[in-house]
């Protein structure tokens, strides 16, 4: 049974894990899903968001 690595990088390789932020935002509709999520939250003065992902 072939072994699974422990640990698998950021699109894969190591080398291209800094990278990983930008590719997700040319490649998908992330920031206009948080800017909806945003608004609907209807946040009011002075409240904060935490992104943890």
């Amino acid at each position: 049974m072939p072994t699974r690595p422990r640990y698998v990088p950021a699109l894969g390789f190591r080398a291209l894990t800094p990278l990983y932020d930008l590719a997700v935002r040319l490649t998908t509709r992330a920031a206009l899903f948080r800017d909806r999520l945003v608004r609907a939250a209807a946040l009011e003065p002075g409240e904060r968001v935490l992104d943890l992902a």
